[in-house]
């Protein structure tokens, strides 16, 4: 473009990460002595790949603690017309479309909340003074059913 010459140039710099990077990240998203009351999937959108997942992890189960999904209003409509949300809330789950549950109006209501995203790790600590986890989907499950 003609203007290419107004703006820096990209940063040449490169940053490396390793398994060893990554490994202490997500300790630091692990807080000692949590007690769980609360999972949750998708912050901030589950994809409708993720969804079929957690379809298939929780055919058949039930959840033990609260546990909600969210995501995009155009994917859970997706979700709904192949059956992966009738499964889903089958087992006890929650959706919430068009929001996250960083946002949602928690605070006070649970302790320790497992979810698979840093972002809401961040915020629910920051934000709602949660003690966090941070876990694959497969994880979350796991702690919701248990």
């Amino acid at each position: 473009t003609p203007e290419y010459n107004k703006y820096p140039k990209p940063s040449e710099l490169v940053f490396e990460v390793d398994q060893n990077d990554l490994d202490i990240a997500r300790a630091e998203l692990i807080d000692e002595d949590i007690e769980i009351d609360f999972v949750s999937i998708g912050c901030p959108h589950a994809s409708i790949h993720e969804i079929a997942k957690l379809a298939n992890l929780l055919k058949g189960k039930k959840v033990k603690k609260e546990f909600w999904v969210t995501t995009a209003r155009p994917t859970k409509k997706i979700a709904d017309e192949v059956g992966y949300s009738k499964i889903i809330e089958d087992a006890g789950a929650k959706f919430a479309a068009d929001t996250c549950c960083v946002v949602a109006p928690i605070k006070g209501r649970f302790k320790g909340i497992m979810v698979d995203s840093a972002k809401a790790c961040y915020y629910g600590r920051a934000k709602n003074k949660f003690k966090v986890k941070i876990g694959s989907v497969e994880e979350c499950v796991e702690e919701a059913i248990k």
